[in-house]
C-alpha cells in the first residue's frame, strides 16, 4: 500500500475506532457505488463476508439506509 493510503487509513483508525480496517474498506467501496460481488474480489473474500460487514456497519453506526451510510462515510472522511 501506497504510504500516503497508509497515513489517510491510520488517520481514520484512529478517528473512527468503531470500524475495523476492513469495514472502512467496504464502506468506502459501497458509498463509490461497488456491488458485493465486485467488493468481494478486489478484498479478496467471500461476498457473504462483504454481507456480513455491510450488516455490522449498519449496525455499529445506525444507519437505517445506503443513503445514511453513504452520508456517514461522506460526513467522516471515508471517502
Amino acid at each position: 500500500m501506497e504510504p500516503s493510503k497508509q497515513k489517510k487509513l491510520n488517520e481514520q483508525n484512529r478517528k473512527h475506532p468503531m470500524l475495523s480496517k476492513r469495514e472502512k474498506e467496504v464502506i468506502k467501496l459501497v458509498a463509490e457505488g461497488h456491488r458485493s460481488k465486485n467488493i468481494a474480489n478486489r478484498l479478496n473474500i467471500s461476498v457473504h463476508t462483504v454481507h456480513t460487514h455491510r450488516k455490522n456497519i449498519t449496525g455499529k453506526i445506525n444507519a437505517k439506509s445506503l443513503g445514511e451510510l453513504i452520508r456517514f462515510a461522506v460526513a467522516n472522511g471515508l471517502l
